[in-house]
C-alpha cells in the first residue's frame, strides 16, 4: 500500500518529510498554471523524492448538469488539464466536484443523469492515451444531491461500462452516509483508490482507537484492488499531524 496525502503540489517538501510516498494535487491547480511554473513544480516534485501518483478537483467550475452544461467547454478544459496530469506523472484523476455535478432544483433528474454520464465518457475517452483512470468520488449529501454512496457509484460507473473508470471509497464521506463497508465489498475490483480521514471531524488521524476504522480497513484489505490511499482531511498544523496520522494509517493498512 502506497500512502499519500491531498495538497498543493507545492508542498512536496512537506510531503516528503512526513514521510509520505505521494502527493495528491488538484487537476485545477496544474492545469491553471503558466507552463514555466508548471515545469517548474514539476522539478520540486522531482527533487523531493515523492511523486504525483494522484490528482483530484478536477473542474474549476465548470458545470456537468443542468441548463449551463458547454460540451465543448468541458472537452477543451479535459485536453489541457489530463496533458498536465499526464505530464505530472498521475495515473489516476479523482471525479468529486460536488457542487458542480448537483442537479439543479427544477432541472429534470434524468438529464442530469445523462449529462454526468457523458462527462464521464468525456473525460474517460481522454484518460485512454495516457493510461490513466478516472475514479468517480461519491459524496455526502451536504456536498451534492448526485452519487452519495458507493452503490450508487457502482451502479453509474457499471452503467458508464468504460474501462477508464472506476470508483473510490472515502472513509469520511461513508461515515456521514452511514454507507455500510459491505458496499465496498461488493463493489469489489471496481475500488481504484481511498481516501481517509476521521470520520467525525474531518481531521488527520491521531489514533487507531479514535474512530471505527476497523470494518472500513477489513472491507478495503478484502477488495484488494486499492494500492494507495490518501488523506484528505483538515488540519491546522500539518508538520506535526501528518507524520502522527501516516502512522495510524500504516498500523491500519499495513
Amino acid at each position: 500500500m502506497r500512502f499519500g496525502v491531498c495538497t498543493s503540489v507545492h508542498n512536496v517538501e512537506q510531503v516528503a518529510r512526513a514521510g509520505f510516498d505521494y502527493v495528491e494535487c488538484p487537476v485545477t491547480e496544474l492545469a491553471g498554471m503558466e507552463e514555466a511554473d508548471f515545469r517548474a513544480a514539476i522539478e520540486s516534485v522531482k527533487r523531493s523524492g515523492v511523486t504525483v501518483d494522484v490528482c483530484n478537483i478536477f473542474f474549476p467550475g465548470i458545470r456537468m448538469t443542468g441548463p449551463e452544461v458547454d460540451t465543448g467547454v468541458i472537452t477543451e478544459y479535459v485536453k489541457r488539464a489530463l496533458d498536465r496530469v499526464a505530464r505530472a506523472g498521475a495515473s489516476m484523476v479523482v471525479l468529486g466536484n460536488g457542487g458542480l455535478r448537483a442537479i439543479p432544483d427544477g432541472w429534470p433528474w434524468a438529464d442530469g443523469v445523462r449529462q454526468f454520464t457523458d462527462v464521464l465518457r468525456i473525460i474517460a475517452d481522454g484518460c485512454e492515451p495516457y493510461d490513466i483512470t478516472l475514479l468517480l468520488e461519491p459524496l455526502n449529501k451536504k456536498e451534492t444531491n448526485l452519487i452519495n454512496t458507493v452503490a450508487e457509484g457502482l451502479a453509474l460507473v457499471r452503467a458508464v461500462a468504460h474501462p477508464r473508470v472506476k470508483l473510490l471509497a472515502d472513509y469520511y464521506h461513508m461515515r456521514v452516509e452511514s454507507d455500510a463497508p459491505a458496499s465496498i465489498v461488493a463493489a469489489g475490483d471496481w475500488i481504484g483508490h481511498l481516501h481517509f480521514a476521521n470520520g467525525v471531524a474531518r481531521g488527520y488521524p491521531k489514533d487507531v482507537a479514535e474512530d471505527d476504522y476497523p470494518p472500513f480497513v477489513a472491507a478495503c484489505k478484502a477488495v484488494g484492488s486499492a494500492r494507495r490511499i490518501s488523506i484528505e482531511g483538515r488540519t491546522d498544523d500539518f508538520d506535526t499531524d501528518a507524520p502522527a496520522a501516516l502512522c495510524v494509517m500504516k498500523e491500519l493498512f499495513s
